[in-house]
């Protein structure tokens, strides 16, 4: 995740939803296999990540690191079993679309 999270600005040349990737909402991505968490902050400006749990998220979603990874790559979909998701799905849905390569 941090890979790909790092990497995915870079993307924007070759995969144009990338550039979408803003606006209010943060995205919680919690590992617990891996005592991982990742915050995604959407700003008008595009997105930051970190590191953390988030205080109150806009949607969080909780799986395994490699089912995460998945989704994030836009290879499983957020209904998956394997994934727990709550809060803003409208929020989840356009990250997977748009960040999606």
């Amino acid at each position: 995740m941090d890979e790909f999270l790092g990497n995915l600005p870079c993307a924007s040349y070759f995969a144009p939803g990338v550039r979408r990737l803003r606006g209010v909402g943060s995205l919680a991505w919690l590992a617990p296999d891996v005592d991982v968490a990742w915050l995604v902050e959407l700003t008008p400006d595009g997105f930051t990540w970190r590191h953390d749990r988030g205080a109150a998220p806009s949607v969080t979603v909780v799986g395994g690191a490699a089912d995460l990874y998945l989704l994030a790559w836009g290879r499983v979909r957020a209904d998956d079993a394997r994934l727990s998701v709550s809060g803003d799905r409208d929020l989840l849905d356009h990250w997977v679309a748009n960040s999606a390569l």
